[in-house]
Formats: C-alpha cells, structure tokens, sequence
C-alpha cells in the first residue's frame, strides 16, 4: 500500500455535552472532502463531558495538518469548554518505557523499536532493578 494513503490526522476532542456535537465534526470533514477512516463518540453522564476520536486519511485533504489545525479551531470554538488536539500518523511519538525486574517486555519493545515495527522516538528507559 502506498505510504502517503497510510498517513492520517487523528483529531481528539472534549467538550461540554450537548446535542450536534456529531453533526457539527462530521459536517466539518464532509465540506472539506476529509475521508474518516475511524470515529468514536462517548458522553460522560457523571461529568456531562462529551468526547471523540476521528481519524482522517491526510491524502483525503487539500491542505496540511497546520491548515485543518486553523480550521477545527472554528469548528471547536462554537461548542462549550472544549479540548483539542490534531496530531499526525507520520510524526513519531515519543515514548519513555517503564520497566520491572522482568527483562523480557523490555526487550521485546526495544527489539520491535530497533527493527522499526513500533515506529516512535524512544526517550528513556527507567526501571526499577
């Protein structure tokens, strides 16, 4: 498969909950030809917080993760208390392991790292032994 069609923009969002808040998101990537991949919803009762996962093939857009920041920002700006961020497949995580007595899950990642297959920035290694 092409690499570029693998790259996606993963936007996670809470709010205050209210009804639209789907419609709202949904509407916004329909209008600017952004092809979900993934998407999941949940409302908090106990703390009337509303939030959502949306993944979206970076490809599907005409413009760049800077661009869609600017313009969800109008999107999220029209709902109350939001918390946002959009972030994109194709930049590394950075990751720090924490690691027991037992070596075997360490050598496990730090393989999986050095091969590739766990695409991240490995920081820091601590453990306790």
């Amino acid at each position: 498969m092409d690499p570029a069609a693998e790259r996606r923009f993963v936007i996670t969002m809470s709010c205050s909950d209210t009804t639209g808040i789907v419609a709202r998101i949904s509407g916004f990537l329909a209008e600017i030809g952004g092809w979900i991949v993934e998407a999941g919803y949940h409302s908090d009762p106990s703390t009337g917080r509303f939030f959502t996962r949306q993944v979206v093939r970076a490809d599907s857009l005409p413009f760049d993760l800077d661009e869609l920041r600017e313009r969800f920002a109008a999107v999220a700006g029209g709902l109350d208390d939001p918390v946002w961020t959009v972030t994109d497949t194709g930049t590394p995580k950075r990751m720090v392991v924490l690691s027991s007595k037992e070596a075997h899950c360490l050598h496990d990642l730090l393989g999986r790292v050095a091969t590739g297959e766990l695409p991240v920035v490995l920081d820091a290694v601590i453990g306790n032994h």
